[in-house]
């Protein structure tokens, strides 16, 4: 299901963009499974085709946990 998705939204993006790499925000359980796609698939969904990025939120929700964890504030 998301090797699809991902091959949908890379088709979108050259057709509209040329040779540009694809960009997709995930959710983190997404994200994980589309990191293990590229790592499986480099030839057709590695790092220079398609890059995973973690959703903003799920970036601030972690960067919270860590500085509670620490007792950074």
């Amino acid at each position: 299901m998301v090797c699809h998705g991902i091959d949908i939204i890379s088709g979108i993006t050259s057709h509209l963009n040329g040779k540009q790499a694809t960009v997709i925000f995930a959710d983190q359980p997404l994200f994980a499974i589309t990191k293990l796609i590229q790592w499986n698939w480099p030839e057709k969904y590695g790092e220079n085709k398609v890059v995973a990025m973690l959703a903003p939120f799920h970036i601030e929700q972690v960067l919270a946990r860590v500085i509670v964890q620490r007792n950074l504030c």
